[in-house]
């Protein structure tokens, strides 16, 4: 450091802080409610393209009974220490 710089901190003194932006808010403003046919519209694209609810739960269990059966340890249940 060359003699007679000023420091970082020192260059700060008197300045006043930035104000706070909208990010820095406790709760962001709500959205704007949705139009039904919007509602229906993601409906209906997620019902094509995820799986759901039971659908879900079947997949899951079909793929851990096919973990299972072919003895991999990822398809198995931990024992219990006690």
């Amino acid at each position: 450091m060359r003699s007679g710089e000023p420091l970082a901190r020192d260059a700060m003194v008197g300045v006043p802080p930035a104000p706070p932006g909208p990010e820095s808010r406790a709760h962001p403003a709500p959205a704007p409610p949705a139009a039904p046919a919007e509602l229906k519209r993601v409906q209906q694209y997620v019902e094509q393209n995820y799986f759901v609810e039971r659908e879900l739960d079947k997949v899951v269990a079909a793929d851990r009974a096919r973990l299972s059966n072919i003895g991999a340890w990822r398809g198995r249940k931990l024992p219990k220490n006690n």
